[in-house]
């Protein structure tokens, strides 16, 4: 396994990430100054049977297939364009009535954590139906897990955004505050939404389970950077985890870093 970690030092903040790279996948763990951790994945995994995705390659349906599995499973009738994925793929489907994303899952993914995904869109849609995210679009013959199937993987469809990664934009006080509202309301519309799927105790990119980490700390190669790690874990179990249990809990989006936030006319 390979350690990697960063330490940032500004003023009244200290963030660290740690990277373990084991023979498969990529845990990340980012520790702020002020004690709250935040854990997660570089390639996420939604439950145990989900560890395999990452021994073996993503779907790699070529264009045509892609457009025979939309319009069989969805009706949907268009051109297919790659699009980038981690563990899945994707594929932009430009149709007479629209753009849409056609998703195709690791045969290893967990069918729970897909229906989550389409449960809190859904959700969204109900609650807040302006606000900008992807909408689903269902199959024409759901299977056992409400998704549509093709040779083995299961298969989604949701409305496509157009817009520009946040990382490529200049971000101006405007669109700072235009994101930070979004993800206020995204947070606000998922309140008193719920799933089975949401509830993994023992889940290594859980929240609340942030020192499940700390074993690979010794990992750290370099003793400076090793100490101030290690701190930081301290600093958390003895500030952050007594209080956890007192606090509310709820479904998150929790990774609005800036290749996952698109932008349109500097919102």
């Amino acid at each position: 396994m390979t350690i990697r970690t960063e330490i940032v030092r500004t003023p009244g903040r200290l963030k660290i990430s740690v990277r373990m790279v084991p023979e498969s996948g990529t845990i990340c763990a980012e520790i702020g100054g002020g004690g709250a951790a935040t854990v997660g994945a570089v390639m996420s995994s939604s439950s145990p049977a989900a560890d395999s995705v990452f021994d073996s390659p993503p779907p790699a349906f070529d264009a045509a297939t892609l457009a025979q599995i939309a319009e069989r499973c969805f009706g949907l009738s268009g051109v297919a364009t790659a699009l980038d994925s981690e563990r899945d793929q994707n594929a932009r489907l430009a149709t007479a009535d629209g753009t849409f994303v056609l998703k195709v899952a690791h045969r290893a993914e967990s069918p729970a954590a897909l229906e989550l995904q389409s449960a809190a869109l859904a959700h969204l849609a109900n609650v807040d139906p302006s606000l900008p995210v992807p909408r689903v679009v269902a199959p024409l013959t759901p299977g056992a897990h409400g998704l549509a199937e093709h040779d083995g993987h299961l298969v989604r469809a949701v409305s496509h955004l157009p817009g520009t990664p946040y990382a490529d934009v200049s971000h101006t006080p405007a669109l700072r505050r235009s994101l930070g509202e979004t993800m206020g309301r995204l947070s606000h519309a998922l309140q008193g939404f719920g799933h089975a799927a949401a509830h993994q105790p023992d889940f290594l990119w859980n929240l609340d389970n942030a020192a499940a980490v700390r074993p690979w700390v010794a990992d750290i190669v370099d003793p400076t950077d090793r100490a101030v790690v290690e701190s930081a874990f301290t600093r958390w179990e003895q500030r952050v985890a007594p209080l956890l249990p007192t606090l509310r809990a709820a479904v998150v989006h929790h990774d609005a870093n800036d290749r996952n936030v698109l932008v349109e006319d500097d919102r």
